[in-house]
């Protein structure tokens, strides 16, 4: 009882000064809190449901459906009797070879004469082109890992240097399943698609498509800017209660700017844009703050 007592002052005295030197320390403890790195900001999208598609690039020149390069059949100084860009009938005479005439086996119109009149042409020499300026499509060669891609029917969006900011819908016509060569000796297989209707069009201008391979219209999907990689299969950043989860997903369909989710995802989720940044699974982060001008965006 005696010992109990002599400690008790002991103790009580500890406690004022234990009390102390916590409130002395709160200051410090304060000031490291706020030198701790604060969790990086990130930005999110929301899954959603739209169309994703599978598509193929080409590039292709308009031209006209019905077109005939005319070749001289007998040496002899020619004499053209049609001017250029005029009109001809089928089976019409367009210019004398040896004073006999040459006719056109289509109608159209004359597009380019290729020699003078006056000039000693042997036989067969090509010597102008016909066609017809009011039938047009759009010839484009493609290499043989694509080829096999494509079938008649397909859709096309088109786009045309004439007509900036805006698109046009076509279809594939026929695809050649015999090899050619372009101007520049390129090995390929020609495809002649619909030209855009209702606007003008001429000869020789340049059109970019993509021919639409496969689509899906309500496929579950993410930016593709959300997705990488690890170990080749395709991950994603969960954001979850403030944190960035590791997710593993399986994609399907993707194009420029969407991939299909087919499994790890589910509407609505919000995953994050990493932009290169890499991220440990669980670790804090925090929504990027919108600026002025994007917050003036969404009202």
């Amino acid at each position: 009882m005696l010992k109990l007592q002599r400690l008790l002052p002991l103790r009580m005295g500890l406690l004022p000064r234990v009390i102390v030197l916590l409130l002395a320390t709160l200051p410090l403890l304060a000031g490291l809190y706020y030198l701790l790195p604060s969790p990086p900001e990130v930005i999110t999208v929301t899954v959603d449901q739209g169309a994703v598609q599978k598509d193929l690039w080409i590039s292709g020149e308009v031209k006209a459906k019905r077109q005939n390069t005319l070749f001289s059949s007998l040496p002899g100084p020619i004499e053209w009797i049609v001017d250029e860009g005029q009109r001809v009938n089928e089976g019409e005479p367009v210019a004398r070879i040896a004073g006999q005439p040459l006719t056109t086996p289509i109608a159209g119109q004359l597009m380019e004469k290729k020699v003078p009149t006056g000039s000693w042409v042997p036989p067969g020499t090509p010597l102008a082109e016909v066609a017809d300026p009011t039938d047009l499509v759009i010839q484009a060669m493609v290499d043989e890992t694509d080829v096999l891609k494509l079938t008649p029917d397909q859709p096309v969006r088109w786009t045309l240097a004439g007509y900036p900011g805006q698109s046009f819908s076509g279809k594939v016509l026929t695809v050649s399943r015999v090899v050619s060569r372009d101007h520049e000796g390129n090995k390929g297989f020609r495809i002649l698609l619909s030209a855009p209707p209702g606007i003008t069009l001429y000869a020789g201008m340049t059109a970019e498509g993509r021919v639409i391979l496969e689509q899906r219209d309500e496929a579950l999907r993410i930016s593709v800017d959300a997705l990488w990689e690890q170990d080749g299969k395709p991950q994603v950043y969960l954001l979850r209660k403030g944190r960035a989860v590791t997710v593993s997903v399986e994609t399907g369909l993707r194009d420029d700017n969407y991939a299909q989710i087919l499994s790890g995802l589910q509407a609505g989720d919000r995953v994050i844009i990493p932009g290169g940044a890499k991220f440990t699974s669980g670790q804090s982060v925090r929504l990027k703050e919108p600026t002025k001008a994007e917050a003036g965006d969404k009202t």
